[in-house]
């Protein structure tokens, strides 16, 4: 039988002194852009009380002064590389590798990919499983991992696969113990061992990516968790 679940509390940020410096990049004259970067500040905002800032294209081409993490959510990918070109390619890849962190998910990981941060790849599927829980394992040494446990529900909406030596987070096998769905799941042995999260590293700076959306309709806490608590807080 079903058991409520409780709410999970906001997480404690500690001392302003111990706060990041974020920042969100909201991909520009992109429809889903402005609905994923909404979705994103809703939670900084009314959520994790967490601090943080807008930023531009010029911003990034600038160099991103005074800023620990940028967050990039979805959108359409080619938009962002447009405002960017080719400077602000560079200037991102610059600021990452000198210590930035670097948070995207969908689209924002296609913005990764083709700035040179990841060498993830992302592949269309076959699968058929449109807003359908799915529990996926997670790297119990991964710092993201920390406090979330083994495993992670999380919402897949025939995203893309993401294949990734630096996979912290994966789908499990059908029929594996921790293989479980929430409903339609055709064809979903495509998915058995992608990725859907990534932490790579780029000299010293850090590239998190997601296949899927973390923050997908926000109701589900412990994706959220992998994604705010454990990503912008600098790594102990």
């Amino acid at each position: 039988s079903a058991v409520p679940v409780g709410p999970t509390p906001a997480p404690s940020w500690g001392g302003d002194a111990d706060l990041p410096r974020v920042g969100l990049f909201e991909i520009p004259n992109s429809s889903r852009g402005f609905e994923s970067a909404g979705q994103t500040r809703y939670v900084f905002e009314n959520m994790w009380r967490l601090p943080y800032r807008s930023v531009t294209a010029d911003q990034i081409v600038s160099g991103l002064k005074n800023l620990d993490v940028l967050v990039v959510p979805d959108g359409y990918s080619n938009y962002a590389m447009q405002a960017l070109g080719s400077t602000g390619k560079r200037a991102l890849k610059n600021w990452v590798a000198d210590g930035g962190r670097f948070v995207g998910w969908q689209g924002g990981t296609r913005v990764a990919i083709k700035a040179g941060l990841s060498s993830a790849t992302l592949t269309g599927t076959h699968a058929n499983a449109p807003g359908t829980l799915i529990r996926t394992t997670l790297d119990a040494d991964s710092p993201l991992a920390a406090g979330v446990g083994s495993t992670v529900w999380v919402m897949y909406d025939n995203n893309d696969t993401m294949t990734s030596r630096y996979s912290v987070g994966e789908f499990p096998a059908p029929g594996s113990n921790d293989f479980a769905t929430s409903g339609l799941a055709e064809g979903i042995d495509q998915l058995s061992g992608t990725g859907i999260v990534a932490d790579e590293p780029l000299r010293a700076g850090r590239v998190v990516t997601f296949a899927i959306d973390p923050n997908f309709e926000n109701p589900y806490t412990d994706r959220l968790s992998l994604t705010w608590e454990r990503e912008v807080m600098p790594y102990t």
